[in-house]
């Protein structure tokens, strides 16, 4: 069952309620991201390629210089009584599709959140529909966009590639003053892909959004082409699928100083069997644990992540995975304010290892780090300006098999003016 399936659900659930609320409640809201992009000469993950950054050259080998329309958001907000609200987040594809080249509106994010307060001292929450899970510090903004950086951190990437909740969470938080410790859990469908994209991509850096309708392209790598091993599977992954039926989870907990820091910890099992094939995706078994925190010290703020799992998919006659890959990532960025302005400098580091019987066949270890450095603008309450350099430099094996040299160093360059509306 693919997310297509169950979208008429999603927005029954979030769109409906938002739609008969009274027009006056209504809340619109938006941003409009443009963008001049400097490429590396490494073709992007997103044309098919093992390019590491969102953009790479659209034709040849060289580097190339792009004008893209990068995001175009729309959220709509709506109360729903005094303790209720449904939210909506629409993107505009306007660079298309890669696998049918052509643009389109897609659901990013689709849910109604109830929000009781019995006290002063207790906040409770409920959430039902299509979102984000809790995991960035980085992605605190409109429609899931971050103050820092244009290019987020590779495990905020990841969760914007691969993850998104179907379901319901529930969430509890204690304020005595000037403080906040909070504890959340949820259960969800529709997330049995997860994992595809780090085995068979490895890690990457981007701030595109997936949709629910988005297929993203996977390079021609020997396991998933014709007679390889993984020859079944199509060369595109539907991240938001449900496959087998079964409820995935996670927990989180919190704890905040008002103003000054934030800490979370948060815990993530899809539950997906991995020796389940729909006929068009595999379901992988994902599992990761990560930790946060944000320190904010007048101007300056410290934010540091560190994100660890396993993924597992198919099962061999002797009982055994056909992919069984670690992986972890980390980061630290310093970030300093100054009026309008904003300057940024944030160190990743990631991992994945691959731990099956496949390894000559499929081989999907990887070992990278990148620098990213950026600087904000604040031109006015709606608009803001931004440069940014990104390099990642990864030792990536299944490269070979492309004829590309095993060890990449990418360079982007980008220049982006948003508006908000």
């Amino acid at each position: 069952m693919s997310l297509r399936d169950w979208l008429p659900v999603v927005l029954l659930l979030s769109t409906g309620p938002l739609l008969a609320a009274d027009g006056e409640g209504v809340r619109l809201r938006g941003l409009i991201d443009m963008r001049a992009v400097r490429t590396d000469i490494t073709r992007s993950w997103l044309d098919g390629g093992l390019g590491k950054t969102r953009y790479g050259p659209p034709v040849g080998p060289g580097r190339a210089t792009l004008l893209r329309l990068s995001q175009v958001s729309l959220v709509a907000d709506a109360p729903l009584g005094d303790t209720a609200s449904a939210t909506v987040q629409l993107n505009a594809d306007a660079e298309g599709d890669r696998e049918i080249e052509t643009g389109r509106v897609d659901v990013i994010q689709a849910f109604v959140d109830f929000k009781p307060e019995p006290s002063a001292r207790l906040r409770l929450r409920a959430r039902l529909g299509m979102f984000f899970p809790p995991v960035s510090q980085e992605a605190d903004e409109l429609a899931w966009t971050g103050p820092y950086t244009i290019t987020p951190s590779a495990a905020t990437s990841w969760i914007a590639d691969e993850l998104r909740i179907v379901g319901v969470e529930g969430r509890a938080a204690l304020r005595p003053e000037g403080h906040e410790l909070a504890v959340a859990a949820a259960a969800f469908g529709g997330n049995d892909p997860t994992g595809t994209l780090l085995a068979w991509r490895g890690w990457s850096m981007g701030d595109r959004q997936t949709g629910v309708s988005d297929r993203l392209a996977l390079a021609p790598i020997p396991s998933i082409e014709p007679g390889g091993i993984f020859e079944q599977a199509p060369r595109w992954v539907q991240p938001f699928r449900e496959i087998d039926g079964r409820v995935g989870y996670y927990a989180a907990a919190s704890y905040k100083k008002i103003g000054v820091l934030d800490v979370r910890v948060v815990h993530y099992d899809n539950r997906a069997d991995p020796g389940v094939f729909d006929g068009l995706q595999y379901a992988w078994h994902t599992r990761f644990s990560s930790a946060a925190a944000h320190l904010d010290v007048g101007p300056l703020e410290l934010l540091g992540q560190y994100l660890d799992g396993r993924t597992i998919m198919g099962r061999k006659p002797d009982g055994r995975p056909g992919v069984d890959n670690t992986f972890w990532t980390w980061f630290g960025m310093m970030s300093l304010t100054a009026g309008r302005h904003r300057l940024s400098a944030r160190y990743d580091d990631f991992y994945v290892e691959d731990i099956d019987t496949f390894v000559v066949e499929d081989d999907n270890n990887e070992d990278g780090h990148a620098w990213t450095a950026a600087y904000l603008l604040r031109v006015g309450a709606a608009h803001r300006l931004a440069v940014e350099v990104v390099q990642v430099e990864s030792r990536h094996p299944a490269r070979e098999a492309l004829g590309l040299p095993v060890q990449a160093k990418e360079t982007t360059l980008q220049a982006s003016f948003r508006v908000t509306f």
